[in-house]
């Protein structure tokens, strides 16, 4: 991936899948909203002592279907920033050892990025995920 446009497709597909969570849990929202309403009025009802709820059953299955997708889609770019990273550490040990023959002692790629590591699960943000990756291609590009 050498092109900024593919990466700008990742991050166009990473926009809209956050944008279908976010309106997911505002219908979740709703929904429970209109539960709430429905159990006001049906409580005060016989017929709703012998009923299913299967409004409630629904709604709770989708916020645990919502929170394993999010999950997910955490994890997901978890693990793409620690590829980024990873890769990166390995073109800045391979620069280092060109940069003995001094071939490119003008050009400095070393950045300050947040550290991944495999043991402690944290959020980075898509800005830095995007930064990491231009530094990638300026890499490849200068050599």
């Amino acid at each position: 991936m050498t092109d900024c446009n593919d990466f700008i497709e990742i991050e166009d597909y990473k926009n809209d899948i956050t944008r279908i969570i976010v309106e997911i849990e505002t219908k979740c929202e709703n929904l429970e909203n209109i539960y709430k309403e429905y159990l006001k009025q049906a409580t005060r009802t016989q017929d709703y002592l012998m009923s299913l709820d299967t409004l409630f059953f629904q709604l709770n299955l989708t916020r645990k279907d919502l929170d394993n997708y999010s999950n997910l889609f955490d994890t997901f770019i978890y693990q793409m920033y620690g590829q980024y990273y990873k890769f990166y550490k390995k073109i800045l040990t391979n620069l280092s050892v060109i940069d003995k023959t001094e071939l490119f002692k003008d050009i400095t790629y070393e950045k300050d990025f947040t550290p991944y590591t495999d043991l402690v699960f944290q959020e980075y943000s898509f800005e830095e995920i995007r930064s990491i990756h231009n530094t990638h291609n300026r890499i490849q590009r200068n050599p």
